[in-house]
C-alpha cells in the first residue's frame, strides 16, 4: 500500500491530509484521540476552528513507511466555505490535501481531467478563505472539486 497514486500523464501525487468537517471540535478531538491520534494542535480563526495532527502509521499503513498523513479537522464557527460546505453535506470527509512540486503543472492536470477550481487561496483574503490562505504563505494553493473524476474535494498546495 502507498500514499501516492498518479493523474493522467504520470504526474504523481503524495498525500499530505484528510481534511474532515466537524460540528463539534472538541468532541472529534476526543473520538480521533480514543483511536490513537495524539498530540492535536488547535488554531481559531474568525469563522472556523481546526485541530490538526499526525496519524500514527499504523492506521492505515501498517509497516513503517516513512509516510506522513496528518487529520486536519475542521469546525465552522461563522459564515465561509467551510460553513457553506458543511450546510450543504455535513460534517465528514471534505478534502484530501496534496502537496505537489509544481503547482501550475498539476493545476492544469486536476482541471484538465476535469476539477474545478472552488478556491484559490493565493487570493483569499477574509474569514475562513484567509486562515487557510496564511497557513500556506509563500506556496501557491487552491481548492478543487474533484467529483467529476469520483474523487472528494482536493487541496493542492506548492511552489
Amino acid at each position: 500500500m502507498t500514499d501516492s497514486w498518479q493523474l493522467p500523464g504520470g504526474l504523481s501525487i503524495t498525500v499530505n491530509h484528510l481534511g474532515y468537517l466537524t460540528e463539534d471540535l472538541d468532541r472529534s478531538i476526543g473520538a480521533w484521540t480514543a483511536l490513537g491520534v495524539e498530540g492535536f494542535q488547535r488554531f481559531d480563526g474568525p469563522t472556523t476552528s481546526v485541530g490538526i495532527a499526525r496519524l500514527p502509521l499504523a492506521i492505515g499503513f501498517g509497516p513503517a513507511t516513512g509516510a506522513t498523513l496528518s487529520v486536519e479537522l475542521t469546525m465552522p464557527t461563522a459564515a465561509g466555505l467551510f460553513s457553506e460546505r458543511m450546510t450543504t453535506r455535513g460534517p465528514g470527509l471534505d478534502h484530501i490535501g496534496v502537496n505537489v512540486p509544481n503547482f501550475a503543472e498539476y493545476f492544469d492536470a486536476f482541471t484538465e481531467a476535469g476539477c474545478i477550481m472552488i478556491l484559490d487561496m493565493r487570493k483569499a483574503t477574509v474569514g475562513a478563505d484567509s486562515v487557510y490562505a496564511q497557513a500556506h504563505q509563500g506556496l501557491d494553493a487552491c481548492f478543487l472539486d474533484c467529483q467529476a473524476i469520483g474523487l472528494p474535494n482536493i487541496e493542492i498546495y506548492g511552489p
